[in-house]
């Protein structure tokens, strides 16, 4: 209920013009009379974000996008790989397609099995040359080892991209497995078998002559923990289980295989007497 500004009337509310007097109402003088809610506008619902959706995308990893040139690809990814394995595991997409990868690792191969070829050469060429003026052997047959040994070695640079296929699946394949067994295996088939192939940028220490080898094999057993951990989002004893158990298998293997020829030569030596 209002009073008309003009005549004092008393009106509903409703009107627009004051019926004892025919004064038009303003607007703010209908609002006027109107009460005031207490109540608090309604809270506003926040946006909806599925639970499947990753609260930021990651990137792709360099030598996988093809906008950027190939050596600046290859030489990103290898520098990320060595030197920044935790945020290159961590903020790149690894779930995707593996044919980067294995290309990837069938490069580096190819870089470490020439400098491997090329410091065996040398080598083998210091040796023959020591074993000919001291070791009485044969110039001729010396010469004859040397060639059978380019050979081998050319031979084991064109081979380079089957065996490094074979070594990535079965070397992923074991990995995969045993992240199955320990419940650590949070991606799929293909995430792993791209940290093996990335990892395999440690190969690039056979560069160093003599040990390089020894390290980057070193190397790329931690760069293996490190890459399945971040990349299958699981604990580091779960990665450290899969990537350990083969080399301890294998080193198992050889003991079992040195003590037994060990007890096969006392056999027979003692038979003897």
């Amino acid at each position: 209920m209002i009073k008309c500004p003009e005549c004092g009337f008393d009106l509903n509310g409703d009107e627009t013009k004051c019926p004892n007097c025919g004064y038009t109402l303003k607007k703010e003088e209908v609002n006027a009379g109107e009460p005031v809610s207490e109540m608090p506008p309604p809270p506003v619902a926040p946006e909806y974000i599925p639970s499947n959706v990753p609260a930021g995308k990651k990137k792709t990893i360099p030598f996988a996008d093809s906008s950027l040139p190939f050596f600046d690809r290859l030489f990103t990814t290898v520098k990320l790989a060595l030197f920044s394995p935790k945020e290159f595991f961590t903020d790149y997409n690894f779930q995707e397609q593996i044919g980067s990868g294995i290309l990837f690792a069938i490069i580096v191969g190819f870089v470490s099995g020439i400098f491997g070829f090329i410091y065996n050469l040398v080598f083998r060429g210091s040796l023959y040359s020591m074993l000919s003026k001291f070791g009485h052997i044969p110039a001729k047959e010396l010469q004859l080892q040397g060639m059978f040994a380019v050979f081998g070695g050319f031979l084991g640079i064109v081979l380079i991209p089957i065996g490094v296929v074979i070594g990535l699946f079965i070397m992923g394949g074991i990995y995969h497995l045993l992240l199955m067994i320990v419940n650590g295996a949070k991606n799929g088939f293909e995430s792993t078998i791209n940290v093996v192939a990335y990892t395999s940028a440690a190969m690039l220490f056979a560069i160093i002559p003599f040990c390089g080898s020894l390290i980057g094999g070193i190397y790329r057993i931690v760069l293996n923990i490190v890459g399945l951990a971040e990349v299958h989002e699981t604990g580091t004893g779960k990665a450290s289980f899969a990537v350990l158990v083969p080399y301890l298998f294998c080193c198992l293997c050889i003991i079992i295989y040195v003590v037994a020829i060990v007890g096969i030569v006392g056999i027979a030596a003692a038979g003897s007497h």
